[in-house]
Formats: C-alpha cells, sequence, structure tokens
C-alpha cells in the first residue's frame, strides 16, 4: 500500500478536521472516497457523452430488454 502527502495550510487542515470529526471517520477515508467519487463522476460523464454523440450521429443501436436477455441468455 502507498502513502501519498498532501500539504494543508493550518486553516485547511482545522477545516478538514472538523469535518470528518462531524461525520464519525478519519482523513484518509474521506479523502480517499472523494478521489474516487471524482473518477466515477467522469467515467459517468464520458459514457453519457459517448451515448449522446452516438445517438445524433444515428450509430446508437438499442435493443429491447426481451431481446437482450435472449441474446445475452439470462432469464
Amino acid at each position: 500500500m502507498s502513502v501519498v502527502s498532501i500539504r494543508f495550510n493550518e486553516e485547511e487542515e482545522e477545516i478538514l478536521k472538523n469535518y470528518v470529526k462531524s461525520k464519525e471517520i478519519n482523513l484518509s477515508q474521506y479523502i480517499k472516497n472523494i478521489i474516487f467519487e471524482k473518477i466515477e463522476e467522469e467515467y459517468d460523464l464520458k459514457s453519457v457523452q459517448e451515448y449522446l454523440k452516438a445517438k445524433s450521429e444515428g450509430t446508437l443501436n438499442l435493443i429491447p430488454f426481451e431481446e437482450a436477455t435472449k441474446e445475452w441468455d439470462i432469464e
């Protein structure tokens, strides 16, 4: 496991300490959660943009749910 160091000024540190204390989590977990939420948001945005592009270009291929379950052999 790696360790990453982030520098905060005193005011930033105090704000963060008070916030995580009120949420009853530790600072490391809070920062880790924020990073992965941001990555997830960017991935979701990219997926939506790809969908909208395919839709506007007329290359989007949608099939009914029933057809998809048959195609993928899902019951």
